[in-house]
């Protein structure tokens, strides 16, 4: 093979395994988000060390909402986003 031909391997087989393919949940999940939860709010926690696995502790707000027998969603609203946000 000569460089050019080896070359267009090279850029086809790279522009071939980043092309995106479109991705779906099947199904499709019910639980809603902290923007639109579909359940009702069990407890609301404010002050300091609300806890995220794998990123670190917060000042400020975590909300409970129970949306099944066994489903719970935790919503944090760290103080240190809404200042970032908020200037």
């Amino acid at each position: 093979m000569n460089k050019k031909t080896l070359s267009l391997v090279g850029v086809s087989a790279t522009l071939f395994l980043s092309s995106a393919a479109p991705v779906s949940a099947n199904p499709v999940p019910t639980f809603g988000t902290c923007l639109n939860h579909n359940g009702h709010k069990t407890q609301v926690n404010t002050g300091s060390n609300h806890g995220v696995v794998n990123v670190g502790s917060f000042d400020g707000t975590d909300t409970i909402y129970q949306s099944g027998s066994n489903v719970m969603h935790v919503c944090v609203q760290a103080q240190e986003l809404d200042t970032k946000l908020t200037g």
